[in-house]
């Protein structure tokens, strides 16, 4: 073996510091990258666990996400970036990201789609927003992503689509159940079986209408063969690794093509959509149903295409909502207390009349605070989802700058059991609480006395809770699945006693443990339970008076329902069942409760703890009233016994009803007058008086004009003529006529942001902004009247609008939600000659005398609280002129949101009450078109904004 010279090692010695240096100036030069996550066998080891152990792998990943906010992962070929932190994940939920590639895998592996069809999809890079992705030269008859996202908003996200299906699931739902006897307790029933069974038969029924189950023996035990595999289908692995998951799909997919192709010979299309009023028809269903079939037939697909259409849309229909309403059961019948409190809170849903039966009122039953906790609560701690998108440009996250084309996913679990945000000292995140989610709001009357509510509110989280994921690609069908789950909960506990028995296992042998999440399903959907409950339970009579302003009348007693008393509202005439017996005893005590009521109804709570509430309640109500010359009652050890009650047996649900009252005080669920959460400005029936009102709406997705024009919006008047103290009475009026929700009086100042969207700053090369472009200016009203002097190039631009609540100066971006009252929609409306041209404006832009004319920036339909929308981070923004689409955004897309705006916008000067914040306009104004589409006379402009409705108005020149 030769030996290397004296020289050669000197020359290479001193080489070593000179190689040293340049692998280190290459190192400094390459873009800092994030840490990555461990795997033994490169390329393998991560691709292996995530398609064999997934749950394992998701819990790798979130304890990385502990150390850091951003992490890679090498799944096989693919390269992967996993965030945390709400900023983190609000970003890919903005335009520079799109799910796009995502869900092609699935239309082509879990759905089924045709090749040819696919082609159709990945030529498009359009896009689904109104304005193509990076003005993508494409026909708008070939938007097939478009077209797909229009069609979604029409027919399942607005308001009349949603309230259609409640009405027809409500229909099917109480026809399964009307199998079931009245009175006869049925020893074992499994309540996971039941509803897989019996909830997703009356869904598919509503939305596809009855026939597709009819022409099809075993659809239901298809569909749920089909439900677990659909995530290893998404794999894309070869036939012969996964023959089972192929075959579940093909034989879903047949079904669904025999389904479609008798529908599609037996439906008079023309017929149907003539007539305006077929929200539901027995072929095809409901309105959803027909326009997927229309929007596949426009595109030329295949009936193979059609029917893998019809698969995936009942995959979105039933994989969610019916184990999240599953562990709604779960978590009511396994707490008797929390039951009961959720059964008092239901019953105060008003009831309308259908067709040929009665049914709940989805609109009020979705105003519940503790209904709506519970529902979050299960929504927070079972659904599990790697949300994913792909770049379209170089993205800045956690500080990290990641290549045009990063694939990014934000695994759920990593911030829904994010202890910082939800955690308790007594309550971890990990666990379910049903309270979570709620938060206790004092009001004053103006006798000064003070009285406390529970409010739902999940505000400022958005980043942290996000089930149906974010932006665009958001989950369209989440405005079913709410109504499904609620309504379908509120009917088993209005309908059926309802007692725990055991656990057992899936395949129906007894179970060692309670149920927990099925590992089968991490991080796809929501997990339903690996074990069942088996349950005893009966149906009670209950009576549906929509008449009444009482609760619905509940009994437990056996006979058929003919012979059963009602004993839940003094006036049975109405209620089919006969009245209690009239002796002094059950008159004495139905008197008894009425004044229970009454006085417990006047507890003052100004303490958080359980034991001096129960305390007071003993104190102040019980003992005193009982042991009151009117009441000769000892109250005994309450509320355990009730000694003079208990003795009659027909009473036992009234005594219920009174522990039910001190479970309420007890448990925080004390209800009384509180701020609004929604709030409109009205004129007064009876007289030209203007005052301000609470929308009494199911949803944000109500459309209040719609149903202001119809004389059907109905408001709880509020006290007081200042908009920002005033408060909900339960007085409820009809409203005559909708104002704008601020009158000008109210508003001292306006301040407008200029280019604060990315799309619309990226339109005029005016990217590199540090702060808000700060605008002032004043004025709003219903008609734009346009005076002469700006009828040249007159624009509209469609904003978010901030109205501070109280006076705020010098406020940070962590305290700005407290000086924000609410959120409203507003039209900026613009003179752009006087803003642009130098022989008018001069050589800067004239923001200021541009858009402030009489009667500029028109806002509506109402004001909602920051308690609905917290941060509006995650709002739809839409313009339309005459009926057609020209602004089509989301506030995620904003430079600068409204934290940092309040924030900025307060430094060094004063914010006064009612002022306003303009937070700016997206692309799609009529200035920047080609060529450019100013508006004319008569012409009508519409600003829709999601959670908060739509204002119009027509363009009238002097």
């Amino acid at each position: 073996m030769a030996v290397p010279s004296s020289t050669t090692v000197i020359v290479l010695l001193l080489c070593l510091p000179v190689v040293t240096l340049i692998v280190r100036q290459q190192n400094r030069n390459k873009p800092k990258q994030p840490p990555r996550l461990s795997e033994t066998i490169p390329f393998i080891s991560n691709a292996w666990q995530f398609m064999t152990n997934k749950r394992l792998f998701i819990t790798r990943v979130r304890e990385a996400l502990k150390t850091s906010p951003i992490i890679q992962c090498r799944l096989g070929p693919l390269n992967l970036y996993h965030i945390a932190g709400s900023s983190n994940v609000s970003a890919i939920f903005r335009s520079s990201f799109t799910s796009d590639p995502w869900i092609l895998r699935i239309l082509e592996h879990t759905a089924g789609y045709a090749p040819t069809d696919l082609l159709k999809f990945s030529e498009d890079n359009s896009g689904g927003a109104t304005v193509p992705r990076n003005d993508t030269a494409q026909q708008q008859q070939k938007r097939i992503w478009y077209a797909m996202h229009r069609m979604y908003d029409e027919y399942l996200v607005s308001t009349h689509p949603v309230a259609s299906f409640s009405t027809s699931f409500q229909t099917f739902f109480n026809k399964q159940l009307d199998t079931l006897p009245v009175g006869d307790w049925i020893e074992e029933v499994r309540i996971l079986d039941f509803l897989r069974q019996n909830m997703s038969t009356a869904a598919t029924r509503s939305v596809l209408g009855s026939r597709i189950i009819d022409v099809n023996p075993g659809f239901i035990d298809a569909f749920w063969e089909y439900d677990k595999v659909a995530e290893t289908l998404a794999f894309g692995l070869p036939t012969w690794l996964n023959k089972k998951g192929v075959l579940a799909r093909d034989r879903l997919c047949a079904m669904c093509r025999k389904w479609y192709e008798i529908a599609n010979q037996e439906l008079d299309w023309d017929s149907v959509e003539s007539n305006q009023d077929a929200d539901w028809e027995p072929v095809f269903g409901l309105r959803i149903s027909r326009a997927l079939a229309r929007w596949a037939k426009s595109f030329d697909f295949s009936v193979e295409s059609i029917s893998a259409v019809y698969t995936l849309f009942l995959f979105g229909l039933h994989a969610n909502t019916i184990p999240i309403c599953t562990w709604v059961m779960i978590e009511l019948i396994r707490d008797p207390d929390l039951f009961q409190a959720i059964k008092e809170e239901i019953s105060q849903a008003d009831l309308t009349d259908g067709d040929d039966l009665k049914s709940l009122n989805y609109r009020k039953l979705a105003t519940l605070p503790l209904l709506n906790s519970v529902y979050t609560e299960i929504l927070r701690l079972h659904v599990g989802v790697l949300v994913t998108r792909t770049s379209t440009e170089p993205v800045t996250i956690a500080g990290y700058i990641l290549p045009k084309g990063s694939i990014v996913q934000a695994p759920t679990e990593a911030a829904h059991l994010d202890e910082t945000v939800w955690g308790t000292p007594t309550h971890p995140a990990s666990e379910f609480w049903a309270y979570r989610h709620l938060k206790e709001v004092e009001t004053a009357n103006d006798a000064g006395h003070v009285t406390t509510k529970l409010e739902f509110s999940i505000a400022g989280r958005t980043g942290s809770f996000f089930p149906y994921g974010g932006g665009i690609s958001m989950c369209a069908g989440r405005n079913f699945a709410k109504p499904e789950i609620l309504l379908a909960v509120a009917t088993l506990v209005l309908r059926f006693e309802i007692e725990f028995v055991e656990w057992l296992k899936l395949d129906g042998s007894p179970a060692e443990r309670p149920a927990l999440d099925d590992t089968g399903y991490a991080n796809s959907v929501a997990a339903p339970p690996d074990r069942d409950m088996k349950v005893r339970w009966r149906k009670v009579c209950f009576d549906f008076d929509s008449s009444s302003s009482s609760s619905p009348a509940f009994t437990s007693s056996v006979p058929p329902c003919d012979a059963i008393p009602c004993y839940a509202r003094p006036c049975h005439a109405s209620s089919g069942c006969p009245a209690p017996e009239t002796t002094s005893s059950l008159t004495d005590e139905w008197q008894y409760i009425q004044n229970f009521n009454r006085v417990i109804a006047d507890i003052e709570i100004t303490s958080a703890t359980d034991t001096d509430l129960r305390s007071r309640g003993r104190k102040q109500v019980l003992r005193p009233f009982l042991m009151s010359a009117d009441n000769q009652m000892d109250p005994g050890d309450l509320p355990v016994s009730l000694p003079v009650l208990t003795q009659v047996e027909e009473m036992v649900i009234a005594r219920d009803h009174i522990q039910m009252l001190l479970k309420r005080v007890r448990g925080h669920q004390y209800y009384a007058r509180r701020r609004w959460s929604y709030e409109i400005r009205t004129l007064k029936h009876c007289e030209d008086q203007f005052k301000y009102g609470e929308p009494i709406i199911s949803s944000s997705t109500e459309d209040i004009v719609e149903l202001a024009r119809t004389s059907q919006l109905k408001v709880k008047v509020c006290e007081g003529n200042e908009p920002f103290t005033a408060k909900p009475t339960e007085r409820v009026e009809t409203v005559k006529t909708l104002l704008r929700p601020l009158d000008p009086k109210d508003v001292p100042i306006i301040r407008c942001i200029g280019l604060n969207y990315k799309t619309h700053s990226i339109t005029v090369n005016q990217t590199n902004k540090k702060h808000a472009y700060n605008i002032f200016r004043t004025g709003h009203d219903e008609d734009i009247r346009i005076p002469r002097i700006a009828q040249e190039q007159c624009d509209y631009e469609g904003e978010l609008a901030i109205v501070i609540g109280r006076d705020a100066k010098n406020v940070s971006e962590a305290d700005a939600l407290d000086f924000v009252a609410g959120y409203t929609a507003g039209n900026d409306v613009s003179a752009r000659d006087w803003q642009r041209e130098p022989g008018k404006a001069g050589p800067v832009p004239q923001w200021c005398f541009s858009k402030s004319f009489d009667k500029y920036a028109p806002l509506g339909p109402c004001l909602v609280s920051t308690s609905l929308l917290g941060d509006a981070d995650n709002l739809s923004l839409k313009t339309f002129v005459n009926g057609k689409m020209r602004q089509e955004a989301n506030t995620s897309d904003l430079c600068f949101g409204v934290r940092k705006l309040v924030a900025f916008c307060s430094q060094g000067q004063t914010l006064q009450r009612g002022s306003l914040i303009m937070t700016g306009t997206p692309g799609g104004v009529g200035l920047f078109m080609k060529p450019p589409r100013f508006l004319n006379n008569g012409d009508e402009v519409c600003v829709e904004i999601g959670g908060i409705g739509k204002v119009c108005n027509l363009m009238v020149f002097e």
